[in-house]
């Protein structure tokens, strides 16, 4: 819940009790005080205070209750400070206690952004104590106040780079005091530290340096420092990035130290981190990440489905079931025009001889169903039954060969692909290897720690892949040879940009995934004052659809960058694709035919033998 402090000061006041005694309070209250200022009547302001109220005396120790105790409810807290100038270091010492730090939790405790300060003191050195303090003088709702007998001298918190100004008690109106404790930040002339590595479409960078261990990179672009630029250009601040020099994204070590880009923002070496860094119960620990603006996830990739022959093709317009439909009817049909054949040759009303044998009439139905005419018997028919049937045969034939010419074509066009891989079980049972970048990420601590069986084989079969921020391990997947295991905002662009071509789409993706969906944002140290200031700028760069705008942007510089580089000009994949355009037949789109003429030569000439051996064996007899 947001902080809610409304001050009514009377004109009369006289001492900082008098004071407090006119405030209304919605959250809870933490007063610090010591011997020069009258003890409170927390009866006179309890009641009107929905939280709780925590009163310390710094002179009188214990004070320090616990550290975590001086938060109260921890969050959403109004902290007023008004002890002499000789205890305002004891004051700060015990605020600065409530923070709990070590390598891998950081807690701001009192200090957290969500409190509010009020510093009522006596005099400039106190004021100063205030302003020399690292958390005290920069954090995002607090104030400083000097009572006068008429007046206040107020000085506001660094972060909101305002001057110092004096107010007539009379003319301190709840307005005023809201906007001191409320007021955004003010970010202007500021440098700020940014940690940052290249990965995917969240950060490039043009120009890349490796002296010994140490790789330094500059030209740096990409949706991620498009989104600097413009809130850069909005607040007057200018920015410097600075990569980890483990080139992680942030894990803990077995040092116990968080590593990388997060350990960056959890130890004050960078103000914020950014690329592509995911959300983890870890990182949240020891920075803030306000709102995540993407997500991630593993994926693997496969070499896109084979088209299937089109030697098949022939037989794919009908099912077998319709085949088998198909080959009954037109023997069912022969064997109806023999029987009505023989009917009317013993009415005297007969007909051509050849219409009593069974084969000639399986070559009529045959020939007609596939649309030959055969004159000789059609000519030949003087029953008015037989033409009824036989006309009945030819609406049939009609409507039969009409449909699988239709069909006969698409799948001449399209004949379809085979089956993908699409689940990590058919990746182990196949017969390609498969390959990982290793970033140091939750998801690869899971695979090591996995029992099932999948998991375990993938973890341990694996092919380590170097990063590499042109992905040149996806020529490999796109050449047939192995499956590649990422995350989906690296692969993916890829994919987008070298290896798709209209429809046409050389690696495939498979649709399975089985790791966690995670936010990806930026992470700012736990102290740094702008926080909601980044915050509502994502929020509203989300609403507005710019960050989709971004990286699609970005996606267009990508493919722009490769097509131009020495690797795509030229030999790009996408050039190499077949444009879908019209080509002359070839040898495949017809092999079915030839199948079937081959066949049918086959059969025939075994047919001829078998005639030519039994003749010679009755000959001999």
């Amino acid at each position: 819940r947001i902080l809610f402090c409304v001050l009514f000061f009377q004109a009369a006041a006289a001492n900082s009790m008098g004071l407090l005694s006119t405030v209304k309070i919605d959250s809870d209250l933490l007063m610090i005080l010591d011997s020069s200022t009258s003890p409170p009547d927390l009866s006179s302001i309890s009641s009107t205070i929905p939280g709780a109220v925590m009163v310390v005396n710094i002179d009188h120790p214990p004070y320090n209750t616990g550290g975590s105790k001086l938060l109260l409810s921890g969050y959403s807290t109004l902290v007023w400070v008004s002890v002499s100038s000789r205890n305002m270091g004891r004051m700060l010492r015990l605020l600065d206690s409530s923070i709990e730090q070590n390598s891998t939790r950081i807690k701001p405790g009192v200090w957290n952004k969500m409190n509010q300060f009020i510093f009522q003191v006596a005099d400039q050195d106190s004021v100063e104590a205030v302003l020399e303090h690292p958390y005290a003088s920069s954090h995002p709702h607090s104030f400083t106040a000097i009572q006068k007998p008429k007046y206040l001298e107020i000085t506001p918190s660094k972060s909101s780079q305002r001057l110092p100004f004096k107010i007539i008690n009379r003319d301190l109106t709840e307005k005023l005091v809201t906007d001191l404790l409320m007021a955004p930040t003010v970010m202007k002339d500021e440098t700020f530290r940014i940690g940052c590595l290249p990965y995917s479409h969240h950060a490039r960078a043009r120009n890349t340096e490796t002296v010994g261990d140490i790789v330094s990179y500059s030209g740096w672009w990409g949706y991620e420092p498009m989104m600097v630029e413009v809130i850069g250009e909005k607040y007057g601040f200018s920015w410097v990035y600075d990569p980890p020099a483990d080139g992680e994204w942030g894990a803990v070590q077995e040092s116990g130290n968080m590593s990388g880009l997060i350990g960056q923002a959890a130890y004050g070496s960078v103000d914020w981190v950014m690329s592509g860094v995911m959300e983890t119960r870890d990182r949240w620990l020891v920075a803030d990440n306000p709102v995540s603006f993407d997500s991630d996830y593993m994926v693997f990739v496969s070499p896109a489905p084979a088209e299937i022959s089109k030697a098949t093709s022939p037989i794919k317009p009908f099912t077998q079931t319709m085949w088998l439909l198909v080959i009954v009817t037109v023997l069912v049909f022969a064997g109806s025009l023999v029987v009505m054949a023989t009917i009317t040759q013993k009415m005297g009303k007969g007909e051509d001889d050849g219409w009593m044998h069974f084969s000639n009439c399986v070559w009529f139905s045959f020939s007609t169903f596939i649309g030959e005419s055969v004159m000789r018997y059609e000519a030949a028919i003087d029953s008015g039954v037989i033409k009824m049937i036989v006309g009945s045969w030819y609406l049939y034939a009609l409507v039969a060969t009409a449909s699988y010419a239709g069909e006969i074509r698409s799948f001449f066009i399209n004949p379809g692909v085979a089956p993908a891989l699409d689940n990590l079980r058919e990746v182990v049972d196949s017969n390609l290897p498969w390959g990982l970048i290793l970033y140091g990420e939750e998801e690869e601590k899971f695979l090591e720690a996995s029992t099932d069986t999948v998991l375990s084989a993938i973890w341990k079969g694996k092919e380590e892949v170097p990063l590499d921020e042109t992905y040149a391990v996806l020529e490999r997947v796109a050449a047939g040879e192995m499956v590649f295991i990422d995350y989906k905002n690296g692969v993916i662009p890829q994919i987008e940009i070298k290896y798709t071509k209209g429809n046409k789409v050389l690696i495939h993706t498979a649709s399975q995934r089985w790791t966690k969906f995670s936010g990806i944002g930026w992470y700012f140290n736990k102290f740094f004052p702008h926080t909601e200031m980044f915050e509502s700028f994502i929020r509203r760069s989300i609403e507005a659809g710019l960050t989709d705008a971004w990286k699609k942007k970005t996606w267009r510089g990508m493919r722009e960058e490769y097509l131009n580089s020495r690797i795509g000009n030229g030999k790009s994949a996408i050039a190499a694709m077949d444009d879908g355009g019209v080509k002359a037949l070839v040898l495949e789109d017809l092999q079915g035919s030839f199948y079937f003429l081959i066949l049918g030569l086959f059969i025939s000439t075994m047919v001829y033998i078998i005639l030519v051996i039994k003749a010679k064996i009755t000959n001999r007899k």
